[in-house]
C-alpha cells in the first residue's frame, strides 16, 4: 500500500488519523500517482503578459 494523503477527523476526546492508501507492491515513489505539477516559475514576465501573451505554466516533476 501507499498512503497519498492523509485526513484528521476530530471527536470531542480525540484526534483519529484516517490514510487515504492506494494498493501497490513497491515503497518506492510512485510517478503515476502523482503528474507533473505548476512550478514556482513564471511562465511570462509582467510586460509579456500586459502585451497580450498568453502562456500555460511551466511543469516541473514532483
Amino acid at each position: 500500500k501507499c498512503e497519498i494523503a492523509r485526513f484528521y477527523k476530530l471527536h470531542e476526546r480525540k484526534c483519529e488519523p484516517i490514510a487515504m492508501t492506494v494498493p501497490r507492491k513497491s515503497d518506492l515513489f510512485q510517478e503515476d500517482l502523482y503528474p507533473p505539477t505548476a512550478g514556482p516559475d513564471a511562465a511570462l514576465t509582467a510586460e509579456e503578459w500586459l502585451g497580450g501573451k498568453d502562456a500555460g505554466p511551466l511543469l516541473v516533476s514532483l
